[in-house]
């Protein structure tokens, strides 16, 4: 297994947050907080959401040709998560 910093797992939260996942706002923001000194229980969180998104992988927002989106329903808000 290669070693992965929390920076770089939260980057990536970050970028899936901007481009398809507005779900994810506000719990990446509490993650990002703990960027500088991560504990064990920040990388837990991480690794909860990860397993959310591996769940959930029919949400996020779609792009069409002609650059319009539409959002789908969200039905499962994070609220599993109580951060």
């Amino acid at each position: 297994m290669s070693y992965v910093t929390y920076a770089s797992v939260v980057g990536s939260l970050m970028y899936s947050m901007v481009c398809t996942r507005p779900d994810l706002a506000q719990t990446v923001n509490v993650v990002s907080s703990y960027m500088g000194n991560p504990e064990m229980e920040h990388w837990q969180v991480v690794k909860h959401i990860f397993r959310y998104l591996k769940g959930t992988t029919n949400i996020g927002i779609i792009f069409h040709g002609d650059m319009s989106c539409a959002f789908s329903l969200v039905t499962q808000i994070l609220t599993k998560l109580q951060i």
